[in-house]
């Protein structure tokens, strides 16, 4: 046998999950089974009978044994049977894990990339647990560090290393584009891509990608900078963490997010999920905060980067090239979580609102887009169904990529989902909001900048008809919304348009441990004596304000007196604009009024350049008449010469008998003259119906005088032409 060969012991079904399983990642199985079992097969396993095992079976063998049962009496009925035939103790594995279906998940997942085959995995574990696995957290610690060998073999292990990490489905697009990865290689830091789950998407065909589920990131402490797109647990301790903030605007802690009780009754501890991070890339000003004292108890700093919003960035460009027609309306609500779940719409009026939109606006489609991490709940799935039948109704459950429905819905209603602000500052249309506690709102999120500036981007709604209501004001008010949402996004969003390029520029600050003079670093205790200290500070400043807020009372009435001059002098500046936009447009006026004067004198200026050019055609006209004139006389000329010789032939009769054919060749001649006289004067005609009719186009008085003189004087010279009789040819 080879070094893939594996034998197994069996006397049950488990024998058909054991050979399935390393058939599978191509090992030699053989199988031993009890004598009782007829025909030396077991559940169309084939295999040997284990009575007729001897020690020429098993004497060379140097390979893993397999115990695939779980009775007890026959595991060790099998030791004892083995410890008698065989001189080396050989590698016996009884836990079902090891050819369990959650272990060949987790070595198909690690082997996605196709870097790695799956038997690696398995030849592995057979090898570094010759006293078997124990439990699965042996397996994925031993897999983990498998894959930790196989991935510095990867990378320059003389670089820093950034993991980016992307835990489910969701919030992948977050994390930027692979050019941003790439430029942060070109810095001379290694990049990685771990996934939690895989769903065969773009970002897993990437290069240097990685299966890091099952617990498998916590155990690559090789990584010195990760950056995830949600709180989490569970990453290694030496790591910084960035997280990609995924909410764009101020938005309500999740239950996960929430301070932890002091032991003391004291200060407060930061959230176990946020006491995790070093690092998060901020997406907009509400965001940040003057203060930088933290008034929570922390393990370590926190730097809060004025980042922006990466997939923000990529969602604009995304919608300024759509073409899909606006001819839906989307209802997208938040996560039901324990912390705010009276305050969600979907478990009381998810339906209502499905029902009310259908009905209200029969013009447009109608999108459910619940949160991904609901997809799967009860409340969920009972809409989709409900509303399935409807042509109308769109059930969008894909957790990842949403820009086409958002970019083909006109109006977004939801109740406190972030994804409000995402919307409004990628597509510029309105938000109505479905508050059915709105008078509970302010004191249970007190401070929190979503819920004072929902009324910046939408309306706010209390019951369904009020729904319906703010629903048909917001499609009438489109182009108000979109200036609105335009002018806060700008101001509020940070590096909008270029977030990937700021943190591609300035990641070695977060790799190198360098300060930044633009990011903000919160100060945080890490003991109640350090609170106390900062609290103690707190207290003296808050003292000092408060002696000098009489002051403030004393200067306020100043103030008043300062404002009011300063809004009669505004009002004059206001005024003052007025006057100068005015007189802008005079002047704009008057310039225009110059550019068509311009334009005027060039027209007369071609015009007489027109004029001087007909004038050069007419002289032209008059010296071609004048030749033609001349080359008449002579015609005339030669004609009467001709006559005269025929008077003279005709006194000797002799003579013109002779000269009889030469008369004739003078006939013939005279007749081509007369044709081409005839030619000459039509063509004199037609010059002149031509100079007639330019000079009607010139339209001037005394060129129509003028051209009624050549008219009278050519004419008078061509009838008295015509007049004349032609002599007679004497016989």
């Amino acid at each position: 046998m080879t070094s893939n060969n594996i034998i197994v012991f069996s006397d049950s079904e488990l024998a058909i999950d054991c050979h399935r399983f390393f058939t599978k990642y191509g090992f030699e199985v053989a199988s031993f089974v009890l004598a009782k079992t007829t025909d030396k097969k077991l559940f169309d396993v084939p295999a040997f009978q284990l009575d007729e095992m001897d020690d020429k079976q098993l004497v060379d063998l140097h390979c893993p044994i397999i115990i695939a049962s779980s009775n007890p009496a026959f595991i060790s009925y099998v030791r004892r049977k083995l410890d008698s035939l065989m001189t080396e103790k050989p590698l016996i594995f009884e836990e079902p894990l090891i050819y369990s279906a959650w272990l060949e998940q987790l070595v198909d997942a690690l082997s996605f990339n196709r870097t790695s085959t799956p038997n690696e995995y398995v030849e592995h574990l057979l090898v570094t647990h010759p006293a078997g696995l124990g439990d699965g957290r042996n397996a994925v610690e031993a897999l983990a560090k498998y894959l930790s060998q196989k991935i510095k073999q990867d990378i320059d292990a003389s670089q820093k290393t950034l993991a980016v990490y992307y835990p489910s489905r969701a919030y992948r697009t977050n994390l930027g584009s692979e050019a941003m990865y790439d430029r942060i290689r070109q810095q001379g830091y290694n990049v990685i891509f771990l996934f939690g789950v895989l769903c065969d998407d773009e970002f897993e065909k990437r290069e240097f990608s990685y299966y890091a589920g099952h617990d498998i990131v916590g155990s690559l402490d090789f990584v010195d900078v990760f950056v995830i797109p949600t709180v989490m647990l569970g990453l290694p301790k030496r790591a910084r963490k960035v997280l990609f903030v995924h909410d764009i605007y101020d938005s309500p802690f999740g239950a996960a997010e929430f301070p932890r009780p002091s032991e003391t009754g004291e200060y407060p501890r930061e959230s176990a999920f946020l006491d995790e991070l070093d690092y998060m890339l901020i997406p907009c000003r509400a965001l940040v905060g003057e203060n930088t004292i933290h008034p929570l108890l922390r393990k370590k700093p926190l730097c809060k980067i004025p980042g922006g919003y990466i997939k923000l960035d990529h969602n604009i460009r995304y919608f300024e090239q759509c073409k899909l027609p606006t001819d839906s309306i989307i209802y997208a609500p938040t996560v039901m979580d324990d912390h705010f779940a009276e305050y969600v719409s979907v478990p009381k009026y998810g339906r209502k609102i499905v029902e009310a939109l259908l009905e209200g606006f029969a013009d447009y489609k109608i999108i459910f887009r619940p949160h991904p991490h609901t997809l799967q709940t009860e409340d969920v799935t009972k809409i989709a169904e409900h509303f399935s039948r409807d042509k109308r109704f769109v059930f969008d459950s894909n957790a990842s990529f949403y820009n086409d429905n958002y970019c083909r819905s006109a109006v977004m209603v939801t109740d406190m989902s972030g994804t409000a602000f995402t919307y409004a500052f990628m597509t510029l249309r309105p938000v109505v909001f479905f508050s059915h506690r709105e008078q509970d709102v302010a004191k249970a999120f007190d401070n929190v900048k979503y819920f004072e500036d929902r009324e910046r981007i939408g309306y706010i709604a209390t019951n369904i008809d009020e729904l319906k209501e703010q629903v048909a004001r917001a499609l009438e008010n489109t182009k108000r919304f979109a200036r609105n949402s335009r002018r806060f996004r700008d101001e509020t969003v940070f590096n909008l348009g270029r977030a990937e390029d700021y943190f591609a520029e300035n990641f070695h600050c977060i790799a190198e441990g360098v300060k930044h003079k633009d990011w903000q670093y919160v100060v945080a205790p890490s003991s109640q004596s350090e609170a106390r200290l900062l609290g103690s500070l707190h207290a003296d400043i808050e003292q000092y304000i408060e002696k000098i807020s009489s002051l403030d009372k004393v200067l306020e009435e100043q103030r008043a007196a300062i404002r009011k001059t300063k809004k009669l002098a505004n009002d004059k500046s206001i005024q003052i604009d007025d006057l100068r936009r005015e007189a802008q447009e005079k002047n704009d006026d008057i310039a225009g009024l110059k550019v068509n004067i311009e334009e005027k004198n060039n027209v007369i200026a071609e015009l007489k350049v027109n004029i001087e050019q007909k004038d050069n055609d007419v002289t032209g006209l008059r010296a071609g008449i004048e030749q033609k004139n001349d080359d008449i006389a002579a015609l005339r000329a030669d004609i009467k010469k001709k006559n005269d010789d025929i008077t003279g032939l005709k006194v000797n009769i002799e003579q013109k008998n002779r000269a009889i054919d030469g008369l004739q060749k003078l006939a013939e001649q005279k007749e081509r003259d007369n044709r081409r006289l005839g030619d000459v004067l039509g063509e004199r005609d037609e010059n002149i119906r031509n100079l007639q009719r330019e000079l009607e186009e010139i339209g001037s008085t005394w060129w129509f005088r003028l051209f009624s003189w050549l008219r009278k004087h050519l004419t008078t010279g061509k009838n008295t032409d015509k007049e004349k009789p032609a002599k007679k040819t004497q016989p």
